[in-house]
């Protein structure tokens, strides 16, 4: 319904910490910056379509604290979504150099900082005790303790030999994190960013109409939970099967 409607939002392609077998594809993109001007036009159409519900939305990337008007998102997102828990969720990496604009502006909007620990040299224990000191609600998006030093792998096929349906069913990714980017709404990041995967490794995993819904050409928050519960044609393109689970974490080259 639209009570637990939830969308996330890349304001940042690339990132400063690089996680090998990141499904974002950020260790790939090249430096790119969401425009503050195309994020408001967006949110106030979903806004439109939703009437102003949403369970969550999540600000991320890549590396969110990269944008320089990033305070501009957060009050964007809560001028249209007065209610709904807004998220900024990052690596921790810059959070204790951000400026007094930054924690003013998150204690004002009321928005929530969610840290995924790795296995890296910062004192995360700082960060939150930075954030608390603020007034600011956070959040692990480690799962149980921290540091996060695990991951997994998707396995990307490029016969396309896959059964769609088969892979939509069984996956787990599917509408978990629904992500928008340019006016679009795809069920899982790894469409929405395989743009990146594409220009740096030459292929061709391409993308469809069916594979997303455009939000522009919809009038009815109905409309986008009828689409995004059907199977896509890019799931032809995971072999579920071949995914690895439990792998140690790393930065890649």
């Amino acid at each position: 319904t639209v009570y637990d409607f939830h969308f996330e939002f890349h304001i940042v392609e690339h990132c400063n910490l690089k996680c090998a077998g990141c499904t974002h594809f950020s260790p790939l993109a090249d430096e790119e910056f969401l425009d503050p001007l195309e994020f408001e036009k967006d949110i106030n159409k979903l806004a439109e379509l939703t009437k102003g519900n949403a369970r969550f939305i999540n600000l991320l990337g890549g590396e969110p604290l990269l944008h320089p008007q990033i305070c501009d998102f957060a009050r964007i997102c809560r001028s249209y979504f007065p209610n709904t828990l807004i998220r900024i969720v990052t690596n921790g990496i810059k959070l204790l150099d951000m400026t007094e604009e930054f924690w003013k502006c998150c204690k004002e909007n009321s928005i929530v900082i969610g840290i995924t620990q790795y296995p890296i040299n910062i004192d995360y224990e700082e960060c939150i005790e930075k954030i608390k000191l603020y007034g600011i609600d956070y959040e692990s998006f480690s799962g149980e303790g921290y540091p996060r030093d695990e991951m997994w792998r998707l396995s990307l096929d490029k016969s396309a030999a896959n059964r769609p349906v088969e892979n939509f069913i069984s996956c787990p990714r599917a509408n978990a994190c629904i992500f928008i980017s340019h006016g679009k709404i795809y069920n899982c990041a790894t469409m929405a960013n395989i743009n990146h995967y594409n220009k740096c490794f030459g292929t061709n995993f391409v993308l469809c109409e069916e594979d997303y819904v455009d939000i522009y050409k919809i009038s009815s928050a109905q409309e986008i939970f009828d689409k995004l519960c059907k199977p896509k044609p890019f799931c032809r393109f995971c072999n579920i099967e071949r995914r690895k689970y439990g792998i140690k974490w790393r930065k890649t080259a």
